[in-house]
Parts: structure tokens; C-alpha cells; sequence
């Protein structure tokens, strides 16, 4: 997603491998690798050893560079938080119906797990399953997702309200916060139910919400 051109590393991101040459990696690149990871055994499934195996580093430099497992994971949630909210943003900023917008989001992030990612799912989704309520700054680090989230949602929603799409009677921030909770609520059901037009009749179910 990133042209890294001619870009100097850093003596922290030049590992060495176990024959003594150097290997040089970027952190994105390295914060991508761990993602992928993350995402498809989760936080306390995956070892040092695994994440060693995967960044392509030795363990020196991968504390050395990040400070460790913990440090890594937390690095890697706001990354993927930061820019999953911005392509969001982004989405809703090209749709001109709110309706039709938000259901267009839904199904791609239907369609995406579909495609094979249902397996991985969300690592925000995730991780909430995973580490809440006893990691107190992976707490503070999704709340503040969520509240950004719907942020957006309830910007989007606004839009509608002052272009006549919907009612003035609605409130735009209860209305956001609800479709934040149902799109979580999507990517976990996506794991359990295999067809897909069940899934889509919810989608069109929760979007009456506008009506």
C-alpha cells in the first residue's frame, strides 16, 4: 500500500540473520507481517518464535526495534484501527445516498469475509473478544476506535439529515452508534453462518432504522 522508494533504515530496523548477514526490513512492513499474524491466531496463540518466523527477523532485533510482543500487538491495533478507519472515511465521503452508502460498506465488508477473511475476521472485533475487560490500554485503544467510528458514521448520517435524505427526527449519533455495534456484530456472525443472503437480509433489516 506504501512506495517506501529509497527510504534510509534506521540501524534498529537492519536485523542480522543467524549467519551474520544483515536483512533489511521496514517497520511497516514488519507492523503488516504481524497484522496477518495477529489476525489469524490472535494475541495469546501467537509467540515470539511465531512473530521471529514471520517478520523474518531474530528475536534481538525484533525487541530491539519494537520492545516486544505486547508493544508490537499494541502498535499493530492502532496501525490497522487508524487506517481501516480511514478507508471508512473515505468509502462514505464518495456515496451520495447515507442509505445506500452504508449498505454498500456492509456488504463489501460482507463480501471480504466471504472471500476468505471470515476465518481471520476483524482484529479490532477480535481482540475485543480477546483481551477486554482485563488489558486496560487495549480498552482505551478500542474505545477510542469507537468513538471515532461513529464519529464518522454519525458525520455521514448528518449529511443526510441537512440534504432531506432523512428525517430530521432522527438522531444522528444513537443511529451511528447503533450501526457501528450491528457491523461488529456482522463480522462475528460471518464466522458462524456460511450463506450469504441471510446475512444480507439483516443488513437491509438494521437500515430500516433510517426509515
Amino acid at each position: 500500500m506504501r512506495d517506501f522508494g529509497s527510504r534510509r533504515v534506521a540501524a534498529s530496523e537492519v536485523p542480522h540473520s543467524p549467519m551474520g548477514r544483515p536483512k533489511k526490513f521496514t517497520r511497516s512492513e514488519a507492523l503488516h507481517k504481524a497484522k496477518d499474524l495477529f489476525r489469524k491466531q490472535g494475541y495469546h496463540a501467537t509467540s515470539i518464535d511465531d512473530l521471529v518466523r514471520a517478520l523474518g527477523v531474530n528475536r534481538a532485533s525484533l525487541y530491539e526495534t519494537f520492545g516486544g510482543k505486547r508493544e508490537l500487538f499494541g502498535e499493530v491495533l492502532r496501525n490497522y484501527t487508524t487506517e481501516s478507519l480511514q478507508t471508512v472515511r473515505e468509502f462514505l465521503a464518495g456515496q451520495t445516498s447515507v442509505r445506500e452508502g452504508f449498505r454498500r460498506l456492509f456488504l463489501y465488508n460482507l463480501d471480504e469475509m466471504k472471500a476468505g477473511k471470515a476465518t481471520v475476521g476483524c482484529l479490532a472485533v477480535n481482540t475485543t473478544t480477546e483481551l477486554l475487560p482485563a488489558d486496560r490500554t487495549v480498552t482505551a485503544d478500542l474505545v477510542a476506535n469507537r468513538n471515532n467510528a461513529e464519529a464518522v458514521f454519525s458525520e455521514f448520517i448528518e449529511r443526510g439529515i441537512a440534504q432531506g435524505e432523512i428525517g430530521r427526527n432522527k438522531d444522528a449519533k444513537a443511529i451511528a452508534a447503533f450501526l457501528f455495534t450491528f457491523n461488529h456484530g456482522l463480522s462475528v456472525l460471518a464466522k458462524l453462518q456460511s450463506g450469504r443472503d441471510e446475512l444480507v437480509r439483516s443488513i437491509d433489516q438494521a437500515l430500516k432504522v433510517f426509515d
